[in-house]
């Protein structure tokens, strides 16, 4: 089975044929809004959706729908209460279309204990769509996926999405440091826990803690190519979402995914020295 690769396909009025696009560029999966990025208010099919073409789309590609940034697990400004209508108003929508995700920031946490697996299952339990908590730029991975683990066995439908330039600049020592770290974070951690990956390089330095600029293309950043080939290797089913807007750059990080997975070592030389994908590195 191959694995699922996708581009992350913006904007409302256009989304179907946006997909469709995607589907025509060899894209067998996707992220979307169902919402405006920076507001907690779920788009309806009065508001210009085709959810009749997203279940349509919804056949072909696999569909992963991203909550807003104003919307996360552990919001820093608002509380949990507040969070509750508009969350299940997504994840209701984003099963109806087919979807098979919802993508949920992590947030601002300082303890993970029970209070704070008692506080996220009040959030998510029970949703009718699978929760994937991304990673953020400040808390450790190791910790995240005690808490993402924790939280499955409660009973909670939830996984890891591991956003490696998120991981990189949060200075994640074990998932990029030698083998021996690596091994132990995919087998004692990872493993039980990861279920999407965002698969993007950096524009930042290693433990920097931002998020401002943060991704470039996966031949051209601060993460070697050879991390992206030791990590996809280890993990050859686990979808992958390119968060690249441009197309061009989504279907060269996409052919650099596809020729890790087949070991095509003369392949990545080829698109690393192509005219187009060092004119992308420079964008």
């Amino acid at each position: 089975m191959l694995r699922r690769i996708g581009g992350w396909v913006p904007g409302k009025a256009r989304l179907v044929t946006g997909l469709h696009e995607t589907r025509a560029w060899g894209l067998t999966a996707a992220q979307i809004f169902l919402t405006p990025a920076h507001k907690a208010v779920i788009f309806a099919p009065e508001d210009g959706v085709d959810t009749v073409g997203l279940q349509s789309i919804a056949e072909h590609v696999q569909l992963f729908v991203h909550a807003p940034y104003v919307m996360s697990l552990f919001p820093p400004l608002v509380k949990h209460s507040r969070q509750l209508a508009p969350l299940r108003m997504l994840a209701t929508h984003a099963a109806s279309i087919g979807a098979v995700g919802l993508v949920l920031h992590l947030g601002e946490i300082d303890e993970y204990g029970e209070t704070a697996v008692v506080a996220a299952r009040q959030m998510i339990e029970d949703l009718p769509i699978r929760i994937f908590i991304e990673n953020s730029t400040h808390a450790a991975l190791k910790t995240v996926v005690e808490f993402i683990v924790r939280l499955r066995d409660s009973g909670t439908d939830v996984a890891l999405c591991l956003d490696t330039a998120r991981a990189w600049v949060a200075g994640d020592a074990a998932l990029f440091g030698d083998a021996r770290a690596f091994d132990t974070l995919v087998n004692t951690y990872l493993t039980p826990a990861l279920g999407l990956f965002h698969l993007n390089n950096s524009t930042q330095p290693f433990n920097v803690k931002t998020h401002q600029g943060l991704y470039a293309p996966l031949l051209f950043g601060s993460i070697g190519t050879e991390w992206f080939e030791r990590v996809l290797k280890v993990f050859p089913q686990t979808p992958v979402i390119l968060e690249r807007a441009s197309p061009v750059q989504m279907v060269v990080d996409r052919a650099v995914v596809t020729a890790i997975d087949c070991d095509l070592t003369h392949t990545l030389f080829a698109l690393k020295n192509h005219p187009i994908s060092g004119s992308l590195s420079q964008s």
